[in-house]
């Protein structure tokens, strides 16, 4: 709200405009809280409201590609992204087909999980559970808490061989042409 308020928000976004960036892409929006999205479609209107866009000029204006699962994460004790008034400006598509998997009983298994029906899910899942952690164990390993996760990444990365490498990077805020 700052940044929107102080004109911040807009700055940047003309300067992305200007440089160029036709197509802005919010990634996991399920995160994002709908007075965020509300903001940001509030200052792309007063941008192009100051431009004075005809439908000529629609090739001009920044767009939103919106992409995410509201299925998985949500926003932290904020109302979702699709309870904003700008949510009915945007086209919604539903992908159906899963790519990642080819296990049709893990993915009945996923799919009951994501329908609020886990104990369905159980019977499927239950072979994959292990008592114990074991470090050896080369595939992914899912656990319930970040702490958890941070000890088993720590420990597994003590393992490897050789000297870590240290990479430094700076942000400079202008995408490169050779990450398109």
């Amino acid at each position: 709200m700052e940044n929107f308020a102080s004109g911040f928000l807009s700055y940047r976004l003309r300067m992305l405009r200007k440089s160029g960036v036709r197509l802005i892409v919010i990634d996991e929006i399920s995160m994002m809280p709908a007075d965020q999205l509300s903001i940001i479609c509030q200052a792309l209107d007063d941008l192009d409201s100051k431009r004075g866009y005809d439908e000529e000029d629609q090739d001009a204006q920044l767009k939103l590609l919106l992409v995410g699962d509201f299925l998985q994460l949500p926003p932290v004790e904020e109302a979702f992204a699709f309870e904003s008034p700008a949510w009915d400006r945007f086209t919604s598509l539903k992908l159906t087909t899963i790519r990642r998997q080819g296990d049709t009983r893990f993915i009945e298994a996923l799919q009951a999980i994501r329908r609020g029906e886990g104990r369905l899910a159980v019977p499927i899942l239950q072979p994959c559970f292990a008592e114990v952690l074991d470090l050896e164990f080369k595939g992914t390993t899912i656990l319930a808490k970040n702490d958890a996760v941070d000890r088993v990444n720590f420990l597994r990365h003590m393992k490897l061989p050789g000297p870590p490498y240290i990479y430094n990077t700076t942000r400079s805020g202008v995408q490169e042409k050779d990450w398109l």
